[in-house]
């Protein structure tokens, strides 16, 4: 099966989800909210057949610059009478309906009136006679059945104790990385922190990749996540998901981003 990556966007936060396609039909949890989700493609990624080609034989015999006969259209037109006349007729029909429902709103009114006029001891009374005020029913209350999301897994609950170490000159630096199992479902996600250590350079599209072991070191996958901006001095709490099954260690791979200096408000 295919390795390429899926896009999709969270139900619950709307937040965007990659996954080979390999992973398809699986559920996970959502790296940004942890709302269990099904792996699905979308329709848009489905790839379509071309239709396809005629047989030359089913072809008409046409010859090489020949040129093309008009297409008979039958020669048939709308008579002028319909084209008036419909409409026409339309219209006179719409008018008798809101005329007929004029009068026997009139013909109610006016009987409301003789009603009020014959009234008990000769009191008027500006209701009806035999009038029964509508009892209205209290709304019933509203209640939201829709569950919680569950926890996210906050940075207090992970101890950080591996930094990367960071080369002299270079701003963007690990400060440490755990693999840990997801509150909901069966994947597993690389949670780390990467920092900024710059004053005055802003970081755009910072992408990191971590290699991913088995217990008796054989590197079985990599996991991905990417970040589009990163402030001067900014921290960024990575959350990447694994799909491959029994890791149980990760190494930092590659860790970039696009530096810019940062534009200083006065």
């Amino acid at each position: 099966m295919s390795d390429e990556l899926i896009r999709i966007d969270c139900k619950q936060c709307g937040g965007r989800i990659k996954f080979p396609a390999s992973a398809a039909g699986t559920k996970a949890a959502c790296p940004h909210c942890d709302w269990p989700v099904v792996l699905t493609v979308p329709e848009t990624q489905a790839v379509t057949q071309p239709p396809p080609a005629p047989d030359p034989k089913d072809l008409p015999d046409v010859m090489p610059g020949a040129p093309v006969p008009p297409v008979a259209t039958g020669g048939h037109s709308t008579p002028k009478w319909q084209l008036i006349g419909i409409p026409a007729v339309c219209f006179i029909l719409i008018f008798g309906v809101i005329f007929v429902a004029a009068i026997k709103k009139s013909r109610k009114g006016k009987q409301v009136a003789e009603n009020v006029e014959d009234g008990e001891g000769g009191e008027s009374s500006n209701e009806p006679k035999n009038f029964k005020p509508i009892q209205r029913s209290k709304p019933e209350k509203s209640f939201n059945y829709k569950k919680a999301p569950p926890p996210m897994k906050s940075e207090g609950d992970i101890n950080f104790n591996n930094p990367t170490p960071r080369k002299a000159g270079e701003d963007l630096q690990l400060l440490g990385h755990k693999v840990e199992k997801a509150a909901v479902g069966n994947l597993q996600y690389v949670y780390a922190e990467v920092t900024n250590h710059s004053k005055n350079m802003e970081y755009f599209n910072v992408n990191i990749e971590f290699d991913l072991f088995d217990k008796q070191g054989k590197k079985i996958g990599v996991a991905k996540d990417y970040l589009g901006d990163l402030p001067p001095l900014g921290k960024w709490p990575v959350k990447a998901v694994i799909f491959e099954k029994n890791v149980a260690s990760a190494k930092l791979s590659r860790l970039t981003g696009e530096g810019e200096k940062a534009m200083s408000v006065k």
